[in-house]
């Protein structure tokens, strides 16, 4: 009797296995009657995220399967079996298997799975996906295993420095530290440069920078190491020539970025007048200023180690009409070597001539009522200078060369 019913099982298993070998799948027998199994569909590929050295948080992988025709899958559901399905590293655990939904690529069908997986803190290797094929409570077949090799990531280091920079103040060095320490971690200082000292601290999770360049910091843990975080080593520095431009009713100065400055401090005749602003400001003027100029300066901030050297320009805020005293004085040689002439070539020709270095100090002063007169220069040291020339309503500014 009991053969009676085994040969209608027997039958259904043929007829089943003959499909099977058309989508290639693996003809497998169980050790014992009946036989009865689950096909649990191929996977085709997976994401992994990213899983740290040190941290057991739960983790998601996607998992894509190709979709069989429907009369060769019982259920989605039932596709993954724990704990015969999955293989996973020591210490890791079992979460569960959520359906997602099935997907269409390149004209292919595939079911997506999302397995939850608790990781412990430390272990990686190999997380398998198992076909399985199931003879009876007890017994199972494995066949067509998927693995992914985990390799645990140990976290880039993030500093105390700001925007990946540091401006190391003359001679002297400052302490950087690692502010995201994680277990496990050890940490390698390097400097990138010749012109940059880095001495670590006994427990790696600091260092002493002097001298500008560059430096990195990598962290290693689990057999991985991260990748570096760069910091820039910069010393105060001054900032280079400003650039003047007369606009209605305002002047816009600018000068180029000073590596490693955090703002920018603007003095306008002597008095500062925006604090901790960028490398681009306007300056508000009147109607009434026309023809008139401003001495304009400006230092770097850098936190930490104070203010840069002022440079220095002057700004003449031209008439709108176009007709400033700088259409009417001609001033000439410029390089001059050991005089300078200026020449008033309007009706209004009597002039008052100030010559200013860079820095703002007066050095010479001149007048004419002709509006003609030379100026020496030869007890001057080269450098650059600023011709300050001014009438009875107006003012303007030429920026004079001097080299011997």
């Amino acid at each position: 009797m009991k053969h009676f019913f085994l040969f209608p099982a027997l039958c259904v298993l043929l007829i089943l296995a003959s499909p099977l070998k058309a989508q290639k799948h693996e003809t497998l027998y169980c050790s014992s009657e009946p036989d009865t199994y689950i096909l649990v569909p191929n996977v085709s590929h997976s994401i992994v995220p990213d899983i740290y050295c040190g941290s057991t948080a739960e983790v998601v992988f996607t998992i894509y399967t190709y979709a069989e025709p429907s009369s060769y899958v019982r259920s989605q559901y039932a596709s993954f079996i724990w704990p015969q399905s999955f293989v996973l590293p020591n210490g890791w655990q079992f979460v569960k298997v959520v359906y997602v939904g099935k997907e269409s690529s390149n004209g292919l069908d595939f079911y997506k799975y999302n397995i939850h997986l608790k990781p412990d803190a430390y272990t990686g290797g190999a997380v398998t996906f198992r076909k399985v094929f199931k003879c009876s409570e007890t017994e199972y077949l494995y066949a067509q295993d998927y693995t992914v090799n985990i390799t645990r990531k140990a976290y880039t280091p993030q500093l105390s420095a700001t925007a990946n920079s540091l401006t190391v103040c003359g001679s002297q060095s400052q302490t950087v530290s690692v502010v995201n320490p994680q277990p496990g971690h050890s940490y390698t200082w390097t400097s990138t440069n010749s012109n940059t000292q880095v001495v670590p601290s006994a427990d790696g999770l600091s260092a002493s920078i002097s001298g500008i360049g560059s430096f990195q910091v990598t962290a290693s843990a689990c057999g991985s190491v991260s990748s570096p975080y760069v910091v820039n080593v910069y010393g105060v520095s001054n900032p280079g020539s400003i650039f003047a431009e007369s606009l209605i009713r305002k002047i816009q100065c600018s000068i180029d970025e000073v590596p490693g400055a955090s703002s920018y401090n603007w003095y306008k005749d002597g008095v500062k007048v925006i604090s901790n602003g960028s490398n681009l400001v306007s300056f508000p003027v009147y109607d009434t200023d026309c023809g008139n100029s401003f001495y304009i300066q400006v230092e770097a901030v850098f936190d930490g180690c104070g203010v840069s050297s002022r440079n220095t320009t002057w700004a003449t805020y031209e008439c709108e009409d176009g007709k400033s005293l700088s259409y009417s004085v001609q001033v000439y040689p410029n390089p001059a070597t050991s005089k300078i002439t200026v020449k008033a070539l309007g009706k209004d020709r009597a002039l008052e001539a100030r010559l200013y270095d860079q820095y703002g100090q007066l050095k010479k002063v001149a007048s004419s009522d002709s509006g003609d007169f030379e100026m020496g220069v030869l007890d001057l040291p080269d450098g650059t200078y600023y011709l300050h020339l001014i009438n009875s309503i107006k003012t303007y500014t030429q920026q004079v060369i001097i080299k011997k």
